[in-house]
């Protein structure tokens, strides 16, 4: 009887060591999914990005990160976006919303457009032809955008600014 049973309790064993070694893991794939350039996506010319949420509560050095939501407000503009023109354009109702769960893909026309979060923004100069990656990390504070011109590997930082409407 004992021969029958040390199979199944090396199994219970096992299975018990496989749950908890899955629990143990830290959670990162949507941060490190936002710290690169998103490609391969349905359009060919505009924006596309992901969306993390890093959590501000961390257990045992681990502060995970999970897949989030966020609604993106876009405007076009007629001039080059700086801080003067994004301040214009927030008074005005944006040209597209976006619901980003996860994920999101948008095209835009060839031209000059910002892309918001709540008051951080990010300007797209885009070529005919040319795919931005705008990814999103929400946290405790301001959430942070990740802006990757085409052909960039690292986030540029002079693409981003902040529109404080008050």
């Amino acid at each position: 009887m004992l021969a029958r049973a040390l199979p199944l309790l090396a199994l219970v064993v096992i299975l018990a060591t496989s749950a908890y070694g899955c629990l143990d893991e830290c959670a990162q794939e949507a941060c490190d999914a936002a710290r690169v350039p998103r490609g391969g996506d349905a359009v060919e010319q505009g924006v596309t990005g992901v969306v993390a949420s890093k959590s501000d509560v961390c257990e045992d050095g681990c502060c995970a990160c999970s897949w989030a939501q966020a609604e993106l407000n876009v405007w076009r503009s007629d001039a080059p976006v700086d801080l003067a023109q994004g301040l214009l354009l927030v008074q005005r109702e944006p040209d597209a919303t976006i619901t980003a769960d996860r994920s999101y893909t948008l095209a835009l026309e060839p031209g000059h457009h910002m892309l918001c979060l709540r008051d951080t923004c990010a300007r797209l100069e885009l070529a005919r032809g040319e795919l931005f990656t705008v990814n999103v990390q929400l946290r405790y504070g301001p959430p942070s955008l990740l802006v990757f011109g085409p052909g960039d590997d690292d986030p540029r930082d002079d693409l981003v600014f902040s529109v404080n409407r008050e």
